[in-house]
């Protein structure tokens, strides 16, 4: 699990109390505020990926996102909604996707 420093030295905005409550609640409907979902969308987008480079992670679940930011005993009331649009943008990619792409395809003109 990653400590709020560790996390800190890749996210500055980590120790801001009053972003990362914005951060940590719950996702509003993009129709409302197009702009600030995007906002949040790409924040996190960019803090997990910057999480699975820091801790040297292929695989990753929601838990996994969860304990590793937690942050004053709260994780963010956002992340499964992040993760499904990393998948939708290809950010992230789904184990069963990932195996696909790499199986062999039976012939030399597959690799």
């Amino acid at each position: 699990m990653s400590t709020m420093s560790d996390i800190a030295s890749y996210c500055p905005e980590w120790t801001d109390n009053e972003r990362m409550s914005v951060m940590f609640a719950p996702m509003r409907h993009k129709e409302l505020n197009p702009e600030s979902w995007n906002s949040k969308i790409l924040f996190w987008g960019s803090l997990i990926s910057k999480w699975v480079l820091h801790n040297k992670k292929s695989c990753l679940t929601l838990e996994v996102l969860e304990k590793a930011f937690l942050r004053d005993g709260k994780s963010p009331h956002c992340l499964q909604e992040v993760v499904s649009e990393c998948v939708k943008t290809g950010l992230v990619v789904d184990q069963a996707r990932f195996v696909a792409s790499i199986a062999h395809k039976g012939n030399w003109g597959g690799w």
